[in-house]
């Protein structure tokens, strides 16, 4: 096993990636910026290079994507604010967009045992949580405000870094969104 931390988008049908291997699959270009040390909080900024459409792959007009990442001086949480933005004419549907990340965190040598948990999905009133534990009570969650998220799981063998967000957002098999481990 090796950490890694990926994202996906897929519109239309047409799925790419920023993923964990940049010798598979199919990289969004993009740019870091605005790297900040003040009012507490630790942060840069990272925009794709240009739009992402399914028809067109670096196409002048899309969805461009917008991260910025921050960590307050007095935490261990990480805040990734994420804006996808159509800079086309007319709009898109059928939009999907997934993180996947396997942070291998506090493992023995040739151990990377964790229990993945779906905590709850987006509503009005919660937010949607997934959340990675190990034995030795260390652990890692993601979760998203937004109420049209969802959160999964993969439940297959190993981790994959090159999903298509679609079937991260249905559940689609091996990804499920039981809160049964």
């Amino acid at each position: 096993g090796s950490p890694y931390e990926a994202y996906s988008i897929n519109i239309g049908g047409g799925t790419s990636f920023n993923e964990c291997d940049s010798n598979v699959g199919s990289g969004i270009s993009g740019t870091f910026s605005e790297l900040s040390t003040s009012d507490g909080v630790q942060s840069v900024k990272w925009t794709s290079s240009t739009a992402y459409t399914s028809s067109a792959r670096d196409s002048a007009t899309g969805i461009k994507i917008t991260q910025v990442a921050s960590v307050p001086d007095s935490s261990q949480v990480l805040h990734v604010d994420i804006t996808l933005e159509n800079t086309a004419a007319t709009p898109f549907s059928n939009i999907y967009y997934a993180r996947t990340f396997d942070p291998d965190n506090m493992t023995a040598p040739g151990v990377y045992t964790s229990t993945n948990t779906v905590i709850s999905q987006a509503s009005a009133t919660s937010k949607s949580q997934v959340r990675s534990t190990w034995t030795n009570d260390s652990f890692i969650m993601m979760e998203s405000a937004d109420t049209r998220s969802k959160a999964a799981r993969y439940s297959g063998g190993g981790f994959g870094c090159y999903e298509n967000p679609q079937n991260v957002y249905n559940g689609t098999s091996p990804w499920t969104q039981s809160t049964t481990p």
